[in-house]
């Protein structure tokens, strides 16, 4: 891309970061209103390219409007130029985690101060029934000083809602923190409890300088995540007390039920640590996860998002009880949420008597007749 020209209204003055779904320019509001701002901008170009676009760029723009925290960087506004689809969030002038912890490795205040920051962002998702699904220290921005963290990239974020129905998944992320759950199941149960997972991963890497995991092979580094067998916390960072071990452990339980079901456990269990540490007890010990509690069900949660598309099916329906008899068909790429919108559908007309019959082909199924 030319880096002189403007992208939509805004000027481009230039790139920070680019990667395999797009890249990150700086740019200037033309207002003013907003000063400087990032740009990201989706995709390659083609008609292969801008499928998958659509899908991460809409659901960016569901789950930034969605969330509001301060570790939550703020979506300003969005569109789309040259068939490229790109959003405008808030300029956070900082390093990422990964290149914060590079130059230092943090201590343990800091590190659990810095987890209970980002837990506290994930909290606010998970309340809206909103899963990252690609937490990683290069996806946490730190700015200022002390260093505040802001999570980035919701590109691959799910609602939990649209998880539990759509049964063709597909699972992306970077495999150093991805959970179990999402790289052994066909149809894996993700949910809060896999995003804290990653943050799990994150906080042994800053206490320890290295992965729970010590082996570079990706079939065995598999393995290795549905074993449970990852090091030990005090054996790697000497010193550790064995409330904090006992943190990362649950944490990073192959079972999700052993996991803590929510951030709110978690972040009960870190204040605990926190306020140890200010007293100067650098030794402490407490039973984790007594505070932990169960989310809502995914099933329960408010749809959103597809309004319009939910309208025009009832009205389909109507017109069937009229005697104008019709074929709908639901499509869009993998992920849009086409299962969630038939489910809500049926969920519609069903109390007034109606019959609804639909049929769906998957990676594994697209070949086999109904």
């Amino acid at each position: 891309m030319d880096l002189s020209r403007k992208l939509g209204p805004y000027e481009i003055i230039d790139e920070i970061n680019e990667g395999g779904l797009g890249t990150v320019y700086k740019v200037v509001d033309p207002d003013h209103a907003n000063g400087t701002l990032a740009l990201k901008l989706l995709g390659r170009g083609g008609l292969q390219s801008r499928e998958r676009d659509l899908v991460l760029w809409r659901r960016e723009i569901e789950a930034l409007s969605a969330v509001g925290h301060p570790g939550i960087v703020r979506l300003v506004d969005f569109g789309e130029e040259e068939d490229r689809f790109y959003l405008i969030m808030e300029y956070v002038d900082g390093p990422t985690l990964d290149e914060y912890c590079r130059v230092r490795r943090p201590g343990i205040r800091t590190a659990a101060k810095l987890a209970r920051q980002v837990g506290s962002a994930l909290r606010c998702a998970h309340e809206r029934n909103i899963i990252h699904l690609d937490l990683k220290p290069q996806n946490i921005i730190l700015a200022g000083t002390p260093p505040t963290p802001k999570i980035l990239d919701f590109g691959l974020s799910r609602y939990v809602s649209d998880v539990a129905i759509d049964s063709e998944q597909t699972v992306s992320g970077s495999l150093a923190y991805m959970a179990p759950e999402q790289v052994v199941a066909e149809r894996p149960e993700l949910g809060p409890y896999t995003d804290l997972y990653a943050l799990g991963v994150i906080i042994f890497e800053m206490l320890a300088g290295e992965s729970p995991y010590d082996t570079e092979d990706a079939g065995e580094l598999v393995r290795r995540k549905i074993a449970g067998e990852h090091r030990s916390l005090c054996d790697v960072a000497v010193g550790m007390p064995s409330a904090l071990e006992r943190i990362v452990d649950r944490l990073l339980h192959p079972d999700r039920h052993g996991r803590y079901s929510t951030a709110e456990g978690l972040l009960h269990d870190l204040d605990r640590c926190l306020e140890a540490l200010d007293r100067g007890d650098a030794e402490f010990d407490f039973p984790v996860g007594e505070r932990d509690v169960k989310p809502v069900s995914a099933l329960n949660v408010r749809f959103i998002g597809r309004r319009a598309e939910l309208d025009m099916l009832a009205k389909r329906y109507e017109d069937c009880g009229r005697g104008r008899g019709q074929v709908v068909l639901v499509t869009g790429p993998a992920g849009i949420g086409k299962s969630r919108l038939v489910a809500e559908f049926r969920e519609l007309v069903g109390p007034g008597g109606a019959t609804v019959v639909a049929g769906k082909g998957t990676r594994n199924t697209r070949n086999i007749p109904y």
